[in-house]
């Protein structure tokens, strides 16, 4: 009897911290059959699971984190220590803030329904709150506005700067026709690219003036937009 109760207790996982399990979608609900859109329903007693499958999830009481992605065009602009406001979609009376934490240096796999046709990938980026809240629960959606630094620079709309073999330039007006011309790009954000090698004021094009002007000699030739830069 001593020797079954044994096995019974050395069956019984015990959490290593305090905090809230967070209990993980079931994979293998459906035989193994996943399809887009559908929701899978987690783990309820009685199911079977396949050695080393995470079924839980224990998240340490204060330590509340948020974890998100960021474009490879954004990860070069943050640094550890950044300060960021973070609005939870279940607790809209409150905006929290936030520091950019851990920052990944490889680009993270995509998901079994996300397309990996596209150029551009995604770095995990963990914050940490200043003041937890006892209403954060795990799992919950959030958005956050990262505070980037405020700098006094030339910046142009991001269309208006092209690259081609790790050259950037702008195409500035010169006459009555667009040349282009090397820039160095400092920084850039979702629309705005900061730029060197050009003054302010300059006009330049949104477009290559090269494909601009449309080929059918039926349709009349587009020129192209002028753009000044700004500070």
């Amino acid at each position: 009897m001593q020797r079954a109760q044994q096995v019974i207790d050395s069956l019984v996982l015990k959490a290593p911290v305090d905090g809230v399990v967070s209990v993980k979608e079931n994979p293998d609900a459906a035989g193994g059959i996943i399809f887009y859109g559908m929701v899978l329903p987690e783990y309820r007693e009685g199911d079977s699971v396949w050695p080393g499958r995470p079924i839980v999830d224990v998240i340490e009481s204060g330590r509340m984190e948020l974890r998100a992605k960021v474009d490879e065009a954004d990860r070069g602009s943050l640094v550890e220590g950044q300060p960021a406001e973070v609005f939870v979609d279940s607790i809209p009376d409150r905006k929290f803030t936030a520091k950019v934490g851990s920052l990944a240096a490889l680009a993270s796999r995509g998901g079994f329904f996300e397309s990996s046709a596209g150029v551009s990938r995604l770095f995990d980026v963990t914050f940490q709150f200043d003041q937890p809240d006892p209403r954060l629960k795990a799992g919950a959606s959030a958005r956050v506005f990262i505070k980037g630094k405020t700098v006094d620079a030339l910046h142009v709309p991001r269309q208006a700067v092209f690259e081609k073999s790790g050259r950037n330039y702008v195409f500035v007006k010169v006459g009555d026709r667009f040349e282009p011309r090397d820039v160095k790009v400092v920084q850039l954000t979702e629309s705005r690219i900061v730029i060197e090698g050009i003054d302010e004021g300059t006009e330049i094009a949104l477009v290559d003036p090269e494909k601009a002007t449309n080929p059918n000699p039926s349709a009349i030739a587009s020129s192209p937009l002028p753009a000044g830069g700004g500070r």
